[in-house]
């Protein structure tokens, strides 16, 4: 699994805490709140695992997103070596190298958008000799400053499923622990 980056590897193991050889009464009051402190951490990052783990995705319709349309063609020979989007990305259809690619901009006045594609279309019809062809769709840097950020593709976690699953009863078991230990503090704090 990967988790944040990082490869991990392991195995759920269905383990029920109130069972487990920790006399909390013996605590004293740092052991305490540090145990039930990084019982609720474990808690919470089982809980994280297991919604990413039964969350799908759904990628927003941005088939008419403005950002998103073509900027430029740039041809050469007759055919097609490049699109720019408004964004400014570039996609290659071949012919084009590496070394040309590791000259593009990075940005223009450090923004992205229909400056940056027309930076790149220019750099890119000089090194080949291509032509630059504005798209229908192309549209001015202050046109695209005024759009609202594309939608993010939205997830949705399936709850049922990830009920049957058996890290929730883990958790499930750990919550209560943690509840039942706070009970026992608290009835013995009003002891005394």
């Amino acid at each position: 699994m990967i988790i944040d980056g990082k490869v991990l590897t392991g195995t759920v193991i269905d383990v029920d805490v109130s069972k487990l050889e920790v006399d909390i009464t013996k605590l004293t009051d740092v052991e305490y709140k540090n145990f039930i402190e990084d019982r609720r951490q474990s808690i919470e990052a089982d809980k994280q695992y297991l919604e990413r783990q039964y969350t799908s995705y759904s990628d927003p319709d941005s088939s008419n997103e403005p950002k998103l349309k073509p900027y430029v063609t740039i041809t050469a020979g007759g055919r097609t070596v490049a699109t720019i989007g408004n964004q400014g990305v570039v996609t290659i259809y071949g012919g084009v190298s590496d070394r040309l690619l590791a000259q593009l901009p990075d940005s223009v006045n450090g923004t992205n958008g229909p400056d940056l594609a027309q930076a790149r279309a220019d750099v890119i019809a000089s090194m080949i000799g291509g032509r630059v062809n504005k798209s229908h769709s192309a549209i001015l840097q202050r046109q695209f400053d005024l759009l609202p950020p594309i939608e993010e593709a939205v997830g949705k976690i399936d709850y049922a499923a990830m009920k049957n699953d058996p890290l929730y009863k883990v958790i499930q078991n750990g919550q209560s622990f943690i509840d039942t230990a706070e009970r026992m503090t608290a009835a013995d704090l009003r002891q005394l």
